[in-house]
């Protein structure tokens, strides 16, 4: 098994050459827009194999040993996300725990009102219990 973490979370591949994990999803934007975010995150001047826009660059070994990964279903970076939590799953010594939010676009738990769906609060309870859990752990 390679020490590098694969093509997982790498801002190198363009965003139309990504796919999402459900067919149903509605929220996910198209191309140029996730272009131009790209581009506000990792500017031309910034390599975008650095290991800290890219954390698919990074070697397994310098991740935490317990590490939480939540993806969004609705996101072109959740099938990336997997295989990352995947390949840290299997190495000796490491807890990792992940979650595909289903019905979830990226950014999904950010400015939620009481009147958002059900689902997408649910989701973001999720999501936090889980974060306590794992910080609490010994």
């Amino acid at each position: 098994m390679s020490n590098r973490s694969s093509t997982a979370a790498d801002l190198t591949v363009d965003p139309c050459a990504k796919s999402i994990p459900s067919l149903k999803a509605k929220l996910v934007s198209p191309v140029s827009v996730t272009r131009f975010f790209y581009g506000c995150y990792v500017p031309a001047r910034i390599d975008r194999r650095d290991p800290r826009t890219s954390p698919g660059f990074t070697q397994l070994v310098r991740f935490p040993l317990r590490i939480l990964i939540i993806m969004a279903e609705w996101d072109t970076l959740a099938l990336e996300a997997e295989e990352l939590a995947e390949r840290l799953r299997q190495l000796p010594g490491w807890h990792e725990v992940s979650q595909r939010m289903a019905g979830c676009a990226h950014g999904w738990g950010k400015n939620l009102q009481l009147t958002s769906p059900a689902h997408l609060l649910e989701a973001k309870e999720q999501a936090y219990r889980m974060a306590v859990e794992m910080s609490n752990e010994k």
